[in-house]
């Protein structure tokens, strides 16, 4: 992150069988990238527009350009998935265009 001027995070979101289901990205800067480790490190919440319940099903949503230039040094992402409890037909997600730019200035 530090040899970019204005970085941004960006993806695309799309649901089926939606529900009360939901998704949400962190970013962490103290994550050493030991699956083991992720309850240890420091994990800070982006907003961003995700799909939901909202949505028609298998619709993208782009989630906009989230800034990362409050960030430095390595980050690493994460996805967290919250079900509804439904075991039988919990709501699905799909993620994808996963990229990181610099919109330059």
């Amino acid at each position: 992150m530090n040899k970019l001027s204005n970085p941004v995070l960006s993806f695309r979101t799309s649901t089926a069988f939606a529900d009360n289901s939901k998704l949400e990205v962190f970013y962490s800067n103290n994550f050493n990238g030991d699956a083991t480790q992720v309850k240890k490190a420091s994990w800070k919440a982006l907003s961003a527009w995700i799909s939901s319940a909202e949505d028609n099903d298998q619709i993208w949503i782009d989630s906009g350009d989230i800034p990362l230039n409050k960030t430095e040094g390595e980050l690493y992402f994460a996805f967290r998935y919250t079900g509804s409890g439904k075991t039988a037909s919990d709501g699905t997600f799909e993620l994808d265009d996963i990229r990181i730019v610099d919109l330059k200035e």
